[in-house]
């Protein structure tokens, strides 16, 4: 058992991969599947709020963290990746069903002000199962607990997010329910009303920087810098 960050890697970084290269496969099929599973019966459950979230940020086929790795962590969805695949290949109900419930954690966690979170941010991490936003004996919501042994995530890099995007797309498709892309919109609204305006061309190399208009930029910027505009203010 390691973090989810390095032991989803073998399953994570490949398999959804090898789903649409191998197209129609049923090895690939088959092995993604049990990603599936292990999702629904080992590494997800629900929560003292009845909501399913990941039982710990680190994880492996048999075990998940205890104590200050129980965590449920953006990174933890890297390893659900196979069964996204999967669900792109054949709409599986179950994967669907499950993915839904996931993120409707997700969306009651970035609704929530406790600790003084702004309402729409979606937190790094949330405790399991007692739902502490920032993750177990974290000072606030937006700085985890980093005891030996841990690899728990603050809120400023925002590492990882993109794993749980993912599924809060798939539900949407799923459901049609425009409540999933609330918290992106939100979240969006917010940063650029305290003056984060995300590049649309995302992360360019410094060559490639040089010749963007300055008007792609958030005021003041340097020409060729790229605004960090996730950056939280103590204003939010």
């Amino acid at each position: 058992m390691a973090d989810a960050e390095h032991t989803a890697e073998p399953i994570g970084n490949t398999l959804g991969m090898m789903m649409q290269l191998g197209y129609d496969n049923p090895t690939w099929i088959e092995r993604s599947m049990k990603a599936g599973k292990l999702i629904r019966d080992f590494w997800t459950h629900y929560n003292d709020q009845n909501h399913r979230h990941s039982r710990s940020n680190f994880l492996s086929p048999t075990q998940v963290g205890a104590h200050d790795r129980m965590n449920d962590s953006w990174i933890s969805y890297r390893a659900v990746s196979p069964a996204t695949a999967v669900f792109n290949y054949n709409g599986n109900p179950t994967i669907a069903k499950l993915y839904t419930e996931i993120v409707n954690g997700w969306v009651a966690t970035a609704m929530s002000t406790d600790g003084g979170k702004p309402k729409r941010v979606i937190p790094a991490q949330v405790s399991f199962p007692d739902s502490a936003l920032g993750g177990t004996n974290s000072p606030n919501w937006y700085t985890a607990s980093h005891p030996p042994g841990t690899v728990n995530y603050d809120w400023l890099r925002q590492q990882y997010k993109g794993y749980l995007l993912d599924i809060l797309f798939v539900a949407y498709n799923v459901t049609g329910d425009a409540k999933y892309l609330e918290p992106i919109r939100l979240e969006y609204e917010l940063a650029v009303k305290h003056g984060y305006i995300p590049d649309p061309v995302g992360p360019l190399k410094r060559s490639q920087r040089r010749g963007l208009s300055r008007s792609t930029h958030r005021p003041g910027a340097k020409s060729g810098s790229l605004p960090n505009w996730h950056r939280p203010r103590s204003n939010l």
